[in-house]
């Protein structure tokens, strides 16, 4: 995994960027992700879930917004394939700051290629 962290003073400010392979088909790992949320995250509201076309793929995209503790975060996470891997990336910010980096995340996630 990798992780990007963003400007801020610190974890309640900065936005993280993260990517990882994960196992089994991007429809697969789109399912568990959403599990996961649901799972652990206090009051978890789902507030997308579709597809987005970036950088010639199409990503299976999806927002949430949770409570941690006394502070309410945001993610937007994508999951697609390629060159045959399935490839998450997870945008977390806190929630009223998360829309200020959206266009980099999405910019980030549709610059991803695989060697040739």
């Amino acid at each position: 995994m990798l992780v990007l962290r963003g400007p801020g003073r610190d974890a309640s400010e900065a936005p993280r960027l993260a990517l990882t392979i994960a196992d089994g088909n991007a429809a697969s790992a789109a399912s568990s992700l959403r599990d996961g949320w649901k799972r652990v995250a206090d009051g978890c509201e789902m507030l997308d879930d579709d597809d987005e076309p970036l950088g010639g793929r199409v990503w299976r995209r999806m927002r949430v917004r949770f409570a941690a503790g006394p502070l309410a975060f945001g993610q937007t996470a994508w999951v697609g394939s390629v060159a045959g891997r399935t490839v998450v990336v997870v945008l977390s910010a806190p929630d009223e700051r998360i829309g200020l980096h959206l266009a980099a995340a999405s910019a980030a996630v549709a610059s991803i290629s695989a060697p040739r």
